[in-house]
């Protein structure tokens, strides 16, 4: 038995969801022609939620630093508060200040 890496179990993605397609119909097309009620709603379910678990391991390891970088500077870029996320980046950036010199301090 030959045990497949992580990447060609990612590649492998695009060819089982081929793979559903066609069983899918296949399988409500008999399920129609039977007519014995909506059999085929079960096995089409568990294939259904294991392509999902597919899915989400094929983009669980095909996440880098690039793609990280992206995603974070779209949803900076979406942000409705995008200045007050500026305003927390500067305030990690910046150094605090402690004591009564402080700019906010109460006098």
């Amino acid at each position: 038995m030959t045990v497949l890496g992580p990447e060609s179990l990612a590649g492998a993605l695009p060819w089982h969801v081929r793979a559903y397609l066609i069983g899918a119909a296949a399988l409500i097309l008999v399920n129609v022609l039977t007519g014995h009620g909506w059999w085929s709603f079960w096995p089409l379910t568990v294939w259904g939620i294991g392509l999902i678990v597919h899915w989400l391991y094929a983009k669980s390891i095909t996440v880098d630093d690039a793609w990280v970088d992206k995603r974070a500077r779209k949803l900076r870029l979406m942000s409705y508060e995008h200045g007050h996320m500026q305003e927390i980046e500067e305030s990690y950036r910046t150094p605090r200040r402690h004591g009564p010199d402080r700019d906010d301090a109460d006098t």
